[in-house]
């Protein structure tokens, strides 16, 4: 008897190394197998050994494994159906651009469309609007002795709202003609166009006005558009923090695939890497790390120092604050130290924890008017009480 437990023992070793070498050999199918090896192995491990205690130990370790692997197929099986907004319009043809700096862009002197569907059903219907520089329009305060300058993502730049219900517009407009704002916001951006549009040099002449205010728009997601995992922004600049400094390396499409892998999965080994794509309780462990701990946090809240030191330099005196949405307050929280003022939005969105999509578009998840008119008059609070 222990002879056969010990020949279907190395049978059972054997064969789970013939089905690596074949994926080795590039049959990808057998990958959503893979997870089976290790408990597998580990439950023959302890049909092999014979002393007690060692056998209890490969025991827990199997029952540990496996509820492991039915964790990440259940997880797998499980996630919250997601529904995929589409947009139509002029949007589509007449609005984005290529850029040499930030990647992209919008053509300047433009009125398109942008109809949203989900599921059949309409989200919004709205115009989008630019100015001779691209940038989307925003109050005229012809008068102002006061300028705001607005960088972001589509929570700034207004997606899903009319010209004048984003809260860009809004805030210039309840001022009464004291702030003069300038969106350089953008559907997808992150802060690594911010400071690649910094280090360019902005396009407006600040001069004449008497005090300026940077405003940057950051919600969580923007911790992976920096490390470029925003497949749409592949021409967008590359930054790399190594060793405490930051540089430029290029735009994202000229990385090595190592380097891809090594931000999205934490490894720089291909094969690896692909393995633990695989796995979904893998990549949402992972990017809970990575994104609040991990090197891409540390690169987000460095590109975002780095603007708004060169704003500092450029511009003395002027107002530094970051707009932190739901998700991304402890990322903000470092800037504190470079004078940087973190406004949280949710106090401004009453019950915003218990009615969030009372402030955003359902399935959508933008900013809808009302939420953007709130912001704007936390903003104007925030701004009038210096």
């Amino acid at each position: 008897m222990k002879i056969f437990r010990k020949v279907v023992g190395i049978l059972c070793l054997v064969l789970p190394l013939i089905f690596v070498g074949a994926l080795f050999k590039g049959n990808s199918e057998l990958r959503a197998y893979l997870p089976l090896i290790p408990p597998l192995w580990l439950a023959v491990v302890a049909m092999l050994v014979e002393k007690v205690s060692l056998r209890v130990l490969f025991i827990c370790l199997c029952c540990v494994c496996s509820t492991l692997v039915f964790a990440n197929y259940w997880y797998g099986k499980h996630k919250p159906e997601e529904f995929r907004t589409v947009v139509t319009g002029s949007i589509a043809t007449d609005y984005y651009v290529p850029d040499p700096v930030r990647g992209y862009w919008s053509r300047p002197n433009v009125s398109v469309k942008a109809h949203a569907e989900c599921g059949g059903e309409e989200v919004y219907d709205v115009t989008y609007s630019t100015d001779a520089r691209g940038r989307r329009v925003s109050f005229p305060s012809i008068d102002a002795r006061e300028a705001v300058i607005i960088f972001g993502d589509s929570y700034a730049r207004g997606e899903g709202l009319n010209d004048n219900q984003t809260w860009a517009w809004l805030l210039g407009e309840a001022s009464h003609g004291r702030y003069q704002v300038f969106n350089y916001s953008f559907h997808g951006y992150g802060p690594h166009q911010t400071l690649a549009l910094l280090e360019h040099g902005l396009d407006e002449d600040l001069s004449k006005y008497k005090k300026l205010t940077f405003i940057y728009n950051l919600i969580g997601s923007h911790v992976r558009r920096s490390a470029g995992l925003g497949r749409w922004d592949a021409e967008g600049p590359h930054y790399v923090l190594e060793d405490g400094k930051l540089y430029r390396g290029g735009t994202f499409k000229d990385r090595t695939q190592e380097e891809f892998d090594a931000v999205d999965t934490g490894t720089s080994n291909h094969f690896l890497a692909d393995l633990l794509r695989q796995s979904p309780l893998w990549v949402r462990v992972h990017d809970a790390y990575a994104d609040r701990f991990g090197y891409r946090a540390k690169l987000l809240t460095s590109i975002l120092a780095h603007s708004f030191e060169i704003i500092k330099a450029k511009w003395p005196g002027s107002r530094m604050i970051v707009v932190a949405w739901p998700g991304s307050d402890g990322l903000a929280l470092p800037l504190t130290k470079e004078g940087v003022v973190v406004a949280k939005v949710e106090p401004w969105l009453p019950n915003y924890s218990e009615n969030e999509y009372h402030y955003r578009y359902q399935c959508d998840r933008h900013p809808n008017p009302k939420a953007a008119a709130l912001v704007a008059d936390g903003l104007l609070r925030l701004l009038d009480n210096n």
